[in-house]
C-alpha cells in the first residue's frame, strides 16, 4: 500500500468503530470478507446484508452513510490531539497472546509504553469492594510479578485493580491497564492519576473510540482483552456475582490458566473465589504459587531479576533498534503524496531517537499540531514511537 492508501484504510478502520450496533467481532468479520476497511466502505446495502450473518438492513444502512462521512477523520483527529497510537492486529506492538485469540479487535487504541514482546503476562482481578487481606494479597502477587519480569495486566478499577496496578508500579515493573471505555474518557475518575503513572511506565489499551463512556455492557467485552493478553489470570476476592469471574470464564474459554486465591468460607468477598475453586480452578496463596503453576524455575534455578532502577525497570528499556546510535541502513524514500509540511517533519526525524520537544523547536509550530503530523507519519509507517517520548525514522525491509 501507498502511504495514502494506507492513511485510507485507517480513516475507514476508525469509522468502522463509531456505528452504532457494529460491535468488534462484527467489524472484523466485515474486514475479513472484504478483504479491507476501504471495500467495506464501498460495499452497498445488499452486499453488506448477504456477507456476514446478522447483519441488519438498519446497520447496513448506518455503514454505507458513515463510512462515506469524515467521522474517521474526526476521530483521526482525537487520536492526534491526545498523543494516542493505534496499533493495528498485524503490528509488532499488538499483544502477541491477544492475537491469537479469535474474537481479537482489529486494532487497539493505546497510550504509553508499546512492547513487541509482551508475552510475560499475568492479569490480576477482583471485587472493587475489596478487603485489607484482598488489598494485601493483591498487591504481594502483583509486587513479586513485577520483580521477576511479569507485566501486570488489569482493568485499572477501584479495588483489586488499583491494588496489583499501584504495586506493579512501585516494584519499578510494568504494568497494563485495558479500559471498557475510550482512552480520552478514563474511567473510573478518581484513578487518573493512577493512569497518568501506568501510561509513563507501562500502557493503556482500549478497543473503543477516544470518547466512548465506560457502559456498563461494555465490561464484558473489556474482561475478554484482559484474558486474551495474559498467559494467566489470577483471581482475587470476587462475590459470586463479579465482573472477575467473567473474566475467569473468558480465560478458560481462551484455554488461559485461572488462577485462584482462597479466602474465608463465609466471606462473601471470596465466595465466587470458592466457587471457582470447587469447579477446578488452580488453588494459590502467593506468587510462588503463581510461578510454579505458570512453570517458573524454583528460587534456585532462577537468574536473578533486573536492576529495578529507573533507568532499567522492565519494560521501559529501549524498544528493537532504540540504541541512540544511526542505523547502516539508508533512510526510507519520502512518499510523494506527502505534504510539504509532513516532508518537512519527516526530514527532521533522523536514524537517532529524538525528543517530541525538539521536533516542536525545530518545526517552530504548536506542540499539538507537530504531535498530529507525528501520529500521520507513523500511521503511514515512516516513524515510530520510542520510549521516553522519542520519534525515530523507519527503514526498508
Amino acid at each position: 500500500m501507498s502511504s495514502a492508501e494506507v492513511e485510507a484504510e485507517w480513516l475507514a478502520l476508525l469509522a468502522l468503530r463509531q456505528i452504532p450496533g457494529l460491535g468488534p467481532k462484527l467489524a472484523a468479520a466485515l474486514v475479513q470478507h472484504f478483504g479491507s476497511a476501504q471495500a467495506v466502505a464501498r460495499a452497498t446495502v445488499d452486499q453488506l446484508t448477504r456477507s456476514v450473518p446478522r447483519m441488519s438492513a438498519e446497520v447496513a444502512g448506518q455503514v454505507v452513510s458513515r463510512l462515506r462521512s469524515d467521522i474517521g477523520a474526526r476521530e483521526l483527529e482525537r487520536v492526534c490531539r491526545l498523543g494516542l497510537a493505534l496499533v493495528h492486529r498485524r503490528a509488532a506492538e499488538f499483544p502477541p497472546l491477544l492475537r491469537q485469540v479469535e474474537s481479537a479487535p482489529l486494532f487497539l487504541y493505546a497510550r504509553g509504553l508499546l512492547r513487541a514482546d509482551e508475552d510475560r503476562t499475568v492479569a490480576i482481578v477482583g471485587t472493587r469492594q475489596c478487603t485489607p487481606y484482598g488489598t494485601r494479597i493483591a498487591e504481594e502477587i502483583a509486587r513479586g510479578l513485577a520483580l521477576r519480569g511479569y507485566t501486570v495486566v488489569s482493568g485499572l478499577a477501584l479495588g483489586i485493580d488499583t491494588a496489583a496496578h499501584r504495586s506493579a508500579l512501585q516494584a519499578g515493573g510494568r504494568t497494563v491497564a485495558v479500559l471498557a471505555g475510550g482512552l480520552g474518557r478514563l474511567y473510573p475518575p478518581e484513578n487518573r492519576p493512577l493512569a497518568e503513572a501506568i501510561a509513563r511506565q507501562g500502557v493503556l489499551f482500549s478497543e473503543h473510540p477516544v470518547e466512548m463512556p465506560a457502559l456498563r455492557e461494555l465490561f464484558p467485552g473489556r474482561n475478554r482483552l484482559m484474558s486474551g493478553m495474559s498467559r494467566a489470570v489470577v483471581v482475587v476476592e470476587a462475590p459470586e456475582r463479579s465482573g472477575a469471574l467473567i473474566t475467569a470464564k473468558h480465560a478458560a474459554d481462551q484455554g488461559r490458566d485461572v488462577f485462584v486465591v482462597p479466602g474465608r468460607a463465609d466471606s462473601f468477598a471470596s465466595s465466587g473465589c470458592l466457587a471457582l475453586l470447587r469447579q477446578g480452578a488452580t488453588l494459590v496463596r502467593n506468587v510462588e504459587d503463581v510461578l510454579e503453576s505458570l512453570g517458573e524455575p524454583t528460587p534456585a534455578e532462577r537468574p536473578a531479576p533486573p536492576s529495578m532502577g529507573n533507568s532499567s525497570v522492565p519494560g521501559t528499556e529501549p524498544m528493537a533498534s532504540d540504541t541512540g546510535s544511526p542505523s547502516s541502513k539508508p533512510p526510507a524514500p519520502v512518499p510523494s503524496d506527502l505534504s510539504e509540511e509532513l516532508r518537512r517533519l519527516l526530514e527532521a526525524v533522523s536514524d537517532e531517537p529524538v525528543y517530541v520537544e525538539e521536533l516542536i523547536e525545530k518545526m517552530g509550530q504548536p506542540a499539538q499540531q507537530v504531535c498530529r503530523n507525528l501520529t500521520l507519519l507513523e500511521i503511514k509507517g515512516l516513524v515510530r514511537r520510542l520510549y521516553g517520548n522519542r520519534y525515530q525514522r523507519l527503514h526498508p525491509g
